[in-house]
């Protein structure tokens, strides 16, 4: 009798035990295996350009994936799958019998293929609308814009710099779940939805971004350079318009590239750094713009001599006449009459060695040897821009802070942020800083105007404006066979510089190309052609008074941009002059030898 009690009392002891001291306990297991959670990936913020046209856009497409512990035909599921999605069967029946809880199948696929899997209703096998990059523009800005890997996780260009900002915050759904894996249409449901990313507005003017990857690749396909690169900007706040990277490929086709060489590429920029040797000495009274200065063919210092194409008698110049004729004695001699300290200082202040600070990643500093380790010869090479390197932004720089006044304003690629709840967000006002004289910087550009009026800058003119440049064709240095190349050839890289209108500057603009044709490698003309169609359209495109009819006391009326009202009107570009600090702000990536010619 004893042992038939023990045998009823065990039972109840555990259903106890069961529904009363751990019914908690078994409560939440068996929620557990009902209840199930699925990410809501937050759709990652749009890049436009400075007038909201897009560059960079997220679309939800279906994203296929699995619950391996509730699929009940592996081999049969994944040969249907496979099927549909064109991914590899194994791989499939791999993911299908993991030991996880969630393992995907494919990315992104057609709506088509997204109802058939839906139709299939296959135990385990789910469907999630996941966002996905897509580019309006196609390659247009893509050495800006960048790239995402998958997961929508930014990987190059802007789409990695701001990746904090545009990816957002996901979101979770909470739902119940029948034995055979399908949702209880009435069972318990709980969604925290995603946050979407911030969008970014850039200073890129996506109409003269367009001309410039049009003009520079037919002139990169037509001289037969590797590539090439332009940038420009406005000098009076730094905002760049158009930022261009292009290579040729094997068939002879350029195309838009995501290395940003304008950015990261170290090259010795050549000619168009001797306006720095004319500011040095400019600044520190040793020359004017009319000195008479007997400039002879060739200069020897040290080991090195020095010689000027074309020439083979003293010849008595200006600096005006060296700028124009861009004489390498002449300008080793004006730097020479200052000395290499003062020259390094002016090089220093202009932005060489030291980062531009665009807000980009990968930007380089350029290579300007500290003074003192400087050799005997050096103040020669650096004083026509061989030996020392910089980036395409950083001479851009130099020009901009010419053509404004003197003053060197930060450049900048982003123009403002915009919230998902609409909030606006503008940059923190540049860095602004005096780099030369009002006095210094009038007389440099009024022989910058000579070099285009008169000189090796000729066909950088633009009908209606007076345009301030000036020409470069460096020898390109390698890093393993110096200034030759394997072959023992040497190479250029040919460039224009220069800023329009002259006596009020509005665009400032710089052209590199990239190993052109060595039989004609001239910046002049190569480059400067480039620099004027672009700059025409430029000036056109913002509405920017020819020199005629400009007021030289005072600033052209606010340029109008065609199209960007509301309803397609032209209206008021106010984004002119120095941009005043706003109450948000954010910082980097979050809120808040000689030459040829």
């Amino acid at each position: 009798m004893a042992s038939l009690t023990l045998v009823f009392a065990i039972p109840v002891v555990k259903l106890v035990r069961v529904q009363v001291l751990d019914a908690e306990r078994y409560v939440a297991f068996g929620q557990s295996q009902r209840l199930r959670s699925e990410e809501l990936p937050a759709e990652r913020g749009s890049i436009t350009d400075r007038d909201g046209l897009p560059l960079a856009l997220s679309e939800p497409k279906p994203t296929v994936w699995v619950d391996p512990r509730v699929v009940t035909d592996p081999a049969g599921s994944a040969e249907q799958l496979a099927a549909l999605t064109g991914v590899a069967e194994s791989t499939i029946r791999d993911r299908l019998t993991s030991s996880s809880s969630f393992e995907y199948v494919a990315h992104h696929v057609k709506d088509k293929v997204a109802a058939e899997i839906q139709e299939l209703d296959l135990p385990g096998v789910y469907l999630v609308d996941e966002s996905a990059r897509i580019r309006p523009a196609g390659a247009l800005g893509e050495s800006i814009v960048g790239d995402v890997v998958q997961g929508n996780a930014g990987s190059t260009g802007l789409e990695l710099y701001y990746d904090d900002l545009l990816t957002g915050i996901p979101g979770q759904i909470r739902f119940e779940r029948s034995i055979d894996g399908q949702k209880i249409s009435v069972g318990e449901r709980r969604v925290q939805p995603a946050v979407p990313g911030a969008d970014i507005a850039l200073t890129i003017h996506r109409g003269i971004q367009y001309r410039a990857e049009e003009v520079l690749g037919a002139q990169i396909e037509k001289t037969g350079a590797l590539g090439g690169w332009m940038l420009v900007a406005d000098p009076s706040n730094g905002e760049l318009y158009a930022v261009v990277n292009m290579a040729r490929s094997e068939d002879g086709e350029a195309r838009s590239v995501r290395h940003n060489k304008a950015f990261t590429a170290n090259y010795d920029p050549g000619s168009i750094l001797k306006v720095a040797t004319l500011a040095a000495a400019l600044e520190a009274g040793t020359i004017t713009p009319q000195k008479w200065i007997d400039v002879p063919p060739r200069l020897q210092i040290h080991d090195k001599l020095f010689s000027d194409e074309h020439r083979s008698k003293t010849e008595p110049m200006t600096p005006t006449d060296i700028l124009v004729r861009s004489s390498n004695v002449g300008s080793i001699t004006i730097a020479r009459s200052v000395g290499a300290e003062v020259l390094h200082t002016m090089l220093t202040k202009l932005g060489l060695g030291r980062l531009p600070d665009v807000g980009f990643p990968g930007e380089a500093t350029g290579r300007l040897n500290p003074v003192e380790r400087w050799s005997g010869t050096d103040i020669g090479s650096v004083a026509i821009g061989q030996g020392v390197s910089a980036t395409g932004q950083q001479m851009l720089d130099v020009y901009s802070t010419i053509a404004n006044g003197g003053v060197s304003v930060q450049p900048s690629l982003v123009r403002t942020i915009i919230e998902p709840d609409g909030r606006r967000h503008l940059p923190e006002s540049p860095a602004v800083e005096r780099v030369l004289s009002a006095e210094v910087a009038a007389e440099l550009t009024e022989m910058l105007v000579e070099v285009v009026d008169e000189g090796t800058g000729s066909r950088a003119a633009i009908d209606g404006y007076r345009v301030a440049g000036k020409t470069g064709t460096a020898w390109k240095f390698f890093e393993d066979t110096g200034y030759l190349d394997r072959r023992g050839d040497r190479q250029y890289i040919s460039s224009f510089v220069g800023f329009a209108p002259a006596s009020n500057p509005r665009l400032v603009a710089l052209v590199s190309l990239d190993q052109p044709d060595p039989s004609a490698p001239e910046g002049g003309l190569v480059a400067a052609p480039v620099f004027s169609e672009v700059m025409a359209y430029a000036l056109r495109a913002l509405r920017v008074a020819p020199s005629d009819l400009a007021d030289p006391a005072g600033p052209v009326r606010a340029p109008t941009v065609p199209g960007s009202g509301p309803d397609g009107e032209a209206v008021e570009d106010t984004n002119v002059g120095y941009r005043p600090r706003p109450v948000g702000t954010f910082g980097s990536g979050r809120l808040v030898e000689p030459e040829h010619a």
